[in-house]
């Protein structure tokens, strides 16, 4: 009490008696028995700054005075000035920081690992992760991740690659497979270029050097083009090469007659092209395999059909499986999709005599496929080894 009197009369001048001058304004008030109440209301209803200065220092003294002897206010006064700090730190980073700058590559790094497209970091669920577990992290849109990952992590990887052929290529000859194939979610079609090798520590090497796109009809001469740029542009040269394995496309054995390497038919795309012509060849594993494509036609396309299935799947006490449809270009499409229609028989045989809806295959067609089952399986095991 002593000290919030003191406090007090610092703007008061003491007289004789039961009063007290204002050294502010010169008014006397009225101080009976030494109390201050109304030299306090005095200064807050005319001199209010000077009476929140006085709050002040009364309040910072009290405070010293419990924490003192209050072991539990301090603490709370330390988490006070903890949530403090967790508020400051939330503040979002700016884009120049370190900080900033590892979770952009990082998120870079997740798109290439992981094959995503540059719009995840636009799904609505990615946002939300990031803004839970790193709030101060500002995310980007994705033209900033796409200038990223082809600028700056391109750049940094191939060097890295560059690298790597380089110390090989000082002792060791490279062997090379090629291919021009479709991407259908892209509706180009692209060459590829693989790097194949072994290092000092006999340790097999497979590099994806390239996969351009062609923009003009796949003749011999082109593709020659396209391939020279490929090697050019990694600095390897022809007395660096052992061999290039190719399909036996005639543009694709003149292409690399033309840029002078040796090359090869691949044993595994003539095999291929074996089987395909061993089928196409049989009307009766036709027959088969066209009726398994309307079959697998049919549960694609209707969701209620597939339901069914899987209904009677269930009363079988079997796994639920889906059925396969097989793409013509691909042969080992076929084999998956005869495998599976086998593995679907009791299924498929007890929809089909309930429904109208699919084709019946008989008891010898049924034969006729095991057994071409059992023909292929070898032939993928050998184009997979």
């Amino acid at each position: 009490m002593a000290n919030r009197k003191s406090s007090v009369w610092k703007y008061f001048i003491d007289k004789c008696g039961d009063s007290a001058q204002c050294s502010l304004c010169n008014k006397s008030y009225s101080n009976k028995g030494r109390e201050t109440t109304s030299l306090k209301n005095h200064l807050r209803s005319m001199h209010k700054k000077e009476y929140n200065e006085l709050n002040e220092v009364i309040e910072g003294e009290e405070l010293k005075k419990v924490i003192k002897g209050n072991p539990k206010q301090s603490a709370v006064k330390e988490i006070k000035s903890d949530i403090k700090e967790f508020f400051k730190s939330t503040k979002q980073w700016d884009s120049s920081d370190f900080r900033s700058k590892t979770i952009d590559k990082r998120i870079g790094e997740m798109i290439v690992v992981d094959d995503l497209p540059f719009s995840h970091v636009e799904d609505l669920g990615f946002m939300r992760l990031v803004a839970e577990i790193i709030p101060q992290y500002k995310l980007k849109k994705r033209n900033f991740y796409t200038s990223l990952i082809c600028d700056d992590i391109y750049k940094s990887v191939f060097c890295k690659i560059k690298n790597i052929i380089h110390e090989i290529k000082k002792n060791n000859k490279f062997a090379f497979t090629t291919d021009v194939w479709s991407d259908t979610s892209a509706g180009v079609s692209l060459l590829s270029l693989t790097l194949h090798t072994i290092n000092r520590k006999f340790q097999r090497i497979n590099l994806v050097l390239g996969a351009i796109p062609l923009e003009e009809r796949h003749t011999g001469e082109y593709i020659s083009r396209k391939f020279d740029e490929m090697l050019n542009k990694w600095d390897i040269e022809r007395t660096s090469i052992h061999c290039v394995m190719r399909d036996s496309g005639a543009n694709m054995k003149k292409a690399l007659f033309l840029s002078g390497v040796n090359n090869l038919d691949c044993a595994i795309h003539k095999m291929q092209l074996i089987v395909k012509s061993g089928i196409d060849s049989e009307q009766e594993i036709i027959e088969v395999i066209r009726k398994c494509r309307a079959i697998a036609a049919h549960f694609n396309h209707s969701t209620m059909a597939q339901d069914e299935l899987n209904k009677i799947q269930e009363r079988f006490q079997k796994p639920k499986l889906n059925v396969v449809h097989d793409t013509p270009t691909r042969w080992n499409s076929t084999l998956y999709m005869l495998r599976r229609t086998e593995e679907l028989k009791e299924a498929l045989c007890l929809y089909a005599a309930s429904q109208s809806k699919i084709s019946f295959i008989s008891n010898l067609e049924w034969k006729l496929l095991s057994g071409s089952v059992k023909l292929l399986e070898p032939y993928e095991e050998f184009t997979k080894s």
